[in-house]
């Protein structure tokens, strides 16, 4: 498991520990306990973001790259399959007083 990966996990079990998940059950809900799933580490951990947004009533945020990666469509095409569902995307920048700007 790459160290992304791995980050990612350790953020998403910060995100719900008032929920009661940990890293171990993240880790036990990737675990394909010997039957593969044909999903890398990724799409599965895309798959229990979305999971625990649902169970939990929090919203996750997804990139047009996550979409892609899970679907295998291009940046257009998921584009094209958010606005038929109705979904408009949302472009997510630092505040400028992050990137140096001005107050």
């Amino acid at each position: 498991m790459s160290e992304s990966i791995n980050e990612q996990i350790q953020a998403l079990a910060l995100r719900y520990s008032d929920c009661g998940i940990d890293e171990i059950i993240i880790r036990e809900m990737m675990d394909d306990h010997g039957k593969p799933s044909g999903l890398d580490d990724r799409a599965k951990l895309i798959g229990i973001r979305m999971a625990l947004g649902m169970e939990f009533s929090r919203q996750e945020l997804f990139s047009v790259d996550d979409l892609c990666h899970v679907t295998g469509e291009t940046p257009e095409g998921a584009l094209k399959m958010m606005q038929e569902a109705g979904v408009s995307p949302i472009q997510i920048t630092p505040a400028p007083w992050l990137k140096g700007g001005a107050l």
